[in-house]
């Protein structure tokens, strides 16, 4: 499958080349491997943050700042447009570190539902650092935006199998559907 925001095809990703994959293109740069997670109001921060803690999660992503789960108040984590993720771990990127980063990935993977984030901080000589953040999934996904794809299975090619059937149609070739040019063939005359 092709993703059809991207145009790319579809890659199956794996924690051990998705891991290798980071590591050889952002040499040395210092990563927080994360996963989203979704806040409504402020009971459900209370109950995430006391589960995150029982876990072993002491630090969260709030819009882009890493921070101590302690120190993030209830209106911050649900104020509306704020992305909130779970730091797994924050380490510095590169080929002797790479069974780090794939433990990271699967942790996040298992938690976040198959998503995780990364965001990695590339040394720029002169005006400061540059920030990526890279969205890597589980999966059959997209490499761009880490969308996900079912695999591939003979129904999908089949016209009479509901899951390979035009949408239009639904594999029948032809649609059912009022032809307002007969109903009306003169529409200078009234009805």
């Amino acid at each position: 499958p092709f993703c059809p925001d991207h145009g790319v095809a579809a890659v199956h990703a794996r924690a051990t080349s998705a891991a290798e994959d980071l590591a050889s293109r952002n040499e040395g740069a210092r990563a927080v491997v994360s996963y989203p997670v979704r806040v409504s109001d402020t009971e459900a921060f209370l109950t995430l943050r006391e589960s995150l803690v029982k876990k072993g999660y002491r630090r969260l992503s709030v819009a882009g700042a890493v921070r101590d789960i302690d120190e993030v108040r209830p209106s911050e984590a649900t104020a509306k447009d704020v992305r909130v993720g779970v730091v797994v771990d924050r380490l510095v990127l590169g080929l002797r570190d790479v069974r780090r980063l794939q433990q990271a990935l699967e942790a996040a993977w298992s938690e976040g539902a198959g998503t995780a984030e990364v965001v990695a901080e590339l040394p720029s000589p002169g005006d400061g650092p540059r920030t990526r953040t890279l969205v890597v999934g589980r999966g059959l996904v997209c490499p761009v935006c880490a969308k996900g794809f079912e695999p591939p299975r003979p129904a999908l090619f089949s016209y009479n199998s509901p899951l390979g059937a035009c949408p239009t149609c639904k594999g029948f070739g032809r649609t059912i559907a009022v032809d307002w040019d007969k109903v009306f063939p003169d529409p200078e005359k009234s009805l």
